[in-house]
């Protein structure tokens, strides 16, 4: 994801698609604010797009679970 950001011709729409698969890269190696911030700014290049608000609420119920197992003991 890293290179192909580094590989963008620039376009709007090239972007925010590496950025999308830099910030999924970061929300599956559970580096959530990382991913959040990745994912608003593509969302900034690609506006209207429900993608976005889905993947997003996708972080926060991952960040709750993580919460819960934590207070578990997990």
């Amino acid at each position: 994801a890293l290179e192909e950001l580094r590989e963008s011709d620039g376009s709007a729409t090239h972007r925010a698609g590496a950025l999308w698969n830099l910030g999924l890269a970061q929300e599956y190696s559970g580096r959530f604010d990382e991913a959040e911030a990745t994912l608003r700014r593509a969302q900034k290049l690609s506006p209207g797009s429900n993608d976005y608000d889905r993947e997003l609420d996708h972080i926060e119920q991952l960040r709750s679970e993580r919460s819960t197992l934590i207070e578990q003991g997990h």
